[in-house]
């Protein structure tokens, strides 16, 4: 007989839209109001709940020894940064190229964002990390594997070949890109503050006089 573990959904998908619903709120209504720390306590509480009727329970929804294997322990939460990495980057770069373009051309200029993020990640950065990781094998790979299959070293220069390239990346969108004054947030206030601040007779240009 077939058994579910309704409890199991139960607390991991109560848990879950409660912790999206505090995340997606804290901003509006602030993050230290009562009504944003109940909802991240309940959330956390129900999640804990979860993980601990997935150990006690014979029909877990996620069995326990799963998190024994090297995928969960490492690849998963990777994922899982990945995921809520690529949303904040997709959603930043977004605004920055519609906020940039006029208003009769944000249309193309949203379709031709798009495009690049297809053509660069599912195209590009998949032949590049695949040449990437069939070179390595080639070359330091197991020797008694079959053709088709990847050598743990051949996985590893994927992974390394992918934080080069965000840090390529960040390293472009911190120097390259211009920021409108639109979406600058507290980080420029604060330096722009800081700058008036500053005495105008007081400056690099008088430090020759010292």
């Amino acid at each position: 007989m077939l058994r579910f573990d309704a409890a199991g959904v139960f607390l991991v998908v109560s848990g879950l839209l409660v912790l999206a619903y505090a995340l997606t709120s804290a901003n509006n209504v602030g993050w230290g109001s009562a009504q944003i720390i109940a909802t991240l306590v309940v959330s956390v509480l129900l999640l804990i709940a979860f993980v601990f009727h997935e150990r006690h329970t014979s029909q877990a929804l996620l069995p326990p020894h799963l998190a024994d294997t090297s995928y969960w322990r490492f690849t998963f939460p990777a994922i899982i940064l990945y995921i809520a990495g690529i949303t904040t980057v997709y959603v930043a770069a977004s605004f920055l190229v519609l906020s940039s373009a006029q208003k009769s051309e944000q249309g193309v200029a949203a379709g031709i964002f798009n495009v690049a993020l297809q053509v660069g990640g599912s195209v590009l950065g998949l032949a590049v990390l695949t040449a990437v990781a069939q070179g390595i094998e080639k070359a330091y790979g197991n020797a008694t594997s079959s053709d088709e299959a990847f050598s743990r070293i051949a996985f590893q220069s994927v992974y390394y070949s992918c934080v080069i390239l965000s840090g390529i990346s960040l390293l472009l969108s911190i120097i390259a890109i211009d920021v409108p004054e639109s979406m600058r947030g507290s980080y420029w206030k604060k330096s722009q503050a800081s700058a008036a601040q500053i005495p105008s007779g007081v400056g690099p240009t008088n430090m020759t006089e010292l």
